[in-house]
């Protein structure tokens, strides 16, 4: 029989998987992103907010790199990403995606947590649609 401890960090741990999970999820969403450019026609519906937290997610899991196999800078990826997404690349995209990060509550969750309990694909989650001029 478990104690109350055992089940706490039972609990814990698979939290942690989640969120790890999630934190992948996002990111491998960004790396398919970072494939495109400008004349794909892509658009994003989202928040800049949420878009600044998946981008720093990615950013951190410094799975994205230059032709000398060098992680990309945050501001790198920001610069692609909102070209190809057409989003006026916001005046410090550190502090929104930090904002993003620190959201609490049943509304305003953030990217991450939302994505721990979607069923679906991130591409699905991350709202990214043809952009028509």
């Amino acid at each position: 029989m478990e104690t109350t401890a055992e089940m706490k960090l039972a609990a814990a741990r698979e939290k942690m998987a989640l969120l790890r999970e999630a934190r992948q999820t996002v990111t491998k969403e960004v790396e398919k992103l970072m494939e495109h450019n400008e004349s794909d026609g892509l658009s994003w519906v989202g928040t800049t907010t949420d878009l600044m937290e998946a981008l720093y997610c990615a950013f951190e899991e410094q799975s994205l790199t230059d032709d000398c196999g060098l992680p990309l800078s945050f501001m790198s990826i920001v610069k692609h990403c909102c070209v190809v997404l057409h989003v006026k690349m916001p005046r410090n995209p550190y502090n929104m995606a930090k904002k993003g990060k620190s959201r609490k509550g049943i509304k305003k969750q953030s990217i991450i947590s939302r994505t721990t309990h979607m069923p679906t694909t991130m591409s699905t989650h991350i709202n990214y649609c043809t952009y028509e001029k």
